[in-house]
C-alpha cells in the first residue's frame, strides 16, 4: 500500500513539475489581425516605407477598410530607420 502511495505522489509531482501545470494555467492571446477589416477594427497604425509599392496601393485603394488604414499609416524616410513609438513601446 505504501508503495502505491509513493507512486501516485511521483507522477503527481512529475506531471505538476511538466505537462499540468501549463494546462492549468491559461494563456490568453490577441485575436489575430489577419485582414485589412481586422486591421481597421484594430485600431494600430501600420508603419511603412516611404515611396514603397504597398504604401501607394493602400492609399490609392478606395475600399473604407483600406482608407481608414491608410490614413493612420505611420510613414518613415527609410527601413533601417524606427519611428519613436516602437521603441518607446
Amino acid at each position: 500500500m505504501i508503495l502505491f502511495w509513493m507512486a501516485a505522489a511521483f507522477v503527481l509531482t512529475q506531471s505538476y513539475r511538466s505537462v499540468l501545470l501549463s494546462m492549468l494555467i491559461p494563456i490568453r492571446y490577441e485575436p489575430a489581425i489577419d485582414t485589412m477589416a481586422g486591421a481597421d477594427a484594430s485600431g494600430q497604425p501600420i508603419y511603412m516605407v516611404k515611396g514603397s509599392a504597398p504604401l501607394a496601393l493602400l492609399r490609392m485603394d478606395r475600399r473604407p477598410h483600406h482608407r481608414n488604414v491608410a490614413q493612420r499609416a505611420k510613414v518613415f524616410s527609410r527601413a533601417a530607420e524606427f519611428p519613436e513609438d516602437i521603441l518607446n513601446e
